[in-house]
């Protein structure tokens, strides 16, 4: 009898294993260059050398600042002055963030800043104060424009380069695409030379081809021209919103050719008080051609209020598809100078009030051109402006009494000649019409940092 197997405990043999190549993992470009742009390097102005001290010459410490780091990095500006004395280029591809109490300061005959010529892209600057020039950004043809920029709650201010056509506070030749400028502050940017001739060479924003651009919720105060657009080849989708304009001289916000320009969109802005005794003044111009337009809810407060005899225009328009809708205007010499219009123009619910144009065509005139008129319906006209409720600047302070973007002494002295009856009372603190001591402590309160506290 054959014996009987006996169990092994040997492990069974096992099939050879299969030699395994080396895998690489593939990441898409976007995702890599994004995590380069999330995961970068911040790179202190200081700690590489600069001084902040304003009176150390800190170009070249801040530059080699710049020229050191690379694709995703930021660029981080500590409180301090640093002074420049030769223009800084700011290179693609990063963010550069001013801390509370950065200033970059120079008066070097031209811009503080320039973009990468003809290569400027992928850039955030925030949070600084330009101080004697502003930003620049070159090329040589605008098919090359800057692309996917964000310029934001800076200040800019006390830029005065007589004539300079590079003079202005963000200054772009060869066009924007994908751009946002908001939240900024422009002051002081004035040349009583170039008023009455090219004020844009003392302005604030001057944009050529500008596409796909956001401009919203600046704050000007003191400039020759708050805003100019000029259209060229490659001019489309304009949105300027929520901006706020003070003592402006000439053109407050201005759009012209030489080519046409589409889908423009000008909402909620609010104007006031331009510099008096200019004649060529607008609130807003947009004398381009193109279509797709819309003017609407903006607030239009002009030069005219005891200069009647200024040549003025709250709305210059020409082009067409027009909406002109919602907005308050007074002051002026005239409120609408329609240009070229035709049938596919609206121009409705509007209020305008003390227009004075002298030659007799105060309301609304209308350079057809030989086409068909604008429809031209539901808009209200006033003598005089006492009895309009005009809006409020976007985002003011009821305790801003004067209007000028800020809440100091002078809204003070307001609020205390309201409440003794010495000034009509236009306070809205305690309530249309009531001036009291209340009132008083309030302005006084806001004054000092507090919140503006309304109602009863």
């Amino acid at each position: 009898m054959a014996p009987a197997p006996h169990a092994s405990s040997s492990t069974p043999p096992q099939p050879a294993a299969r030699k395994r190549r080396g895998t690489k993992l593939k990441i898409p470009a976007a995702i890599l260059l994004l995590s380069l742009l999330s995961f970068g390097a911040t790179i202190d102005l200081t700690t590489a050398g600069a001084k902040g001290d304003g009176a150390s010459d800190d170009s070249n410490a801040v530059q080699n600042a710049i020229n050191n780091s690379v694709a995703g990095d930021t660029i981080q500006c500590s409180a301090g002055t640093y002074k420049l004395t030769k223009m800084i280029t700011f290179l693609s591809s990063r963010t550069y963030q001013g801390l509370a109490g950065c200033v970059l300061t120079g008066a070097i005959g031209g811009q503080l800043v320039q973009l990468e010529y003809d290569n400027a892209h992928d850039l955030k600057i925030d949070g600084f104060t330009f101080q004697g020039g502003g930003i620049l950004s070159n090329g040589s043809s605008p098919t090359h424009p800057a692309n996917n920029l964000t310029i934001s709650n800076n200040q800019f201010r006390d830029i005065i380069l007589a004539g300079n056509y590079n003079a202005d506070a963000i200054h772009a030749w060869v066009g924007t695409t994908n751009t946002l400028i908001s939240g900024n502050t422009f002051s002081n940017i004035y040349d009583a030379a170039h008023v009455n001739g090219w004020s844009e060479v003392c302005g604030a924003i001057w944009l050529f081809d500008a596409a796909s651009t956001t401009v919203s919720n600046n704050t000007f105060n003191g400039t020759c021209q708050a805003m100019h657009f000029t259209a060229r080849q490659n001019s489309h989708d304009l949105m300027i919103t929520n901006n706020t304009i003070h003592r402006s001289a000439r053109y407050n916000i201005e759009i012209q050719g030489p080519f046409s320009i589409n889908n423009v969109t000008l909402s909620g802005n609010y104007i006031d008080t331009p510099q008096p005794g200019i004649n060529g003044q607008a609130g807003i111009s947009l004398a381009v051609g193109g279509t797709g337009h819309q003017i609407k809810n903006n607030t239009l407060l002009g030069p005219n209020q005891g200069n009647p005899t200024n040549q003025s225009d709250a709305i210059e328009a020409m082009g067409t598809g027009f909406v002109i809708q919602g907005n308050f205007a007074g002051h002026w010499g005239e409120a609408q100078l329609i240009g070229w219009s035709d049938a596919t123009w609206t121009t409705t619910g509007n209020t305008w009030c003390d227009m004075t144009e002298p030659t007799g065509r105060s309301i609304i005139y209308l350079d057809t051109g030989g086409f068909n008129p604008a429809v031209n319906t539901g808009n209200t006209y006033t003598a005089s402006c006492s009895g309009v409720t005009f809006p409020s600047p976007p985002g003011a302070s009821a305790c801003d009494l004067n209007s000028d973007g800020v809440t100091t002494v002078v809204d003070v002295q307001l609020a205390v000649n309201m409440s003794l009856g010495m000034i009509p009372c236009t306070a809205k603190i305690n309530g249309a019409g009531v001036c009291a001591v209340t009132t008083v402590q309030r302005v006084v309160n806001a004054s000092l940092g507090g919140a503006c506290v309304q109602g009863p």
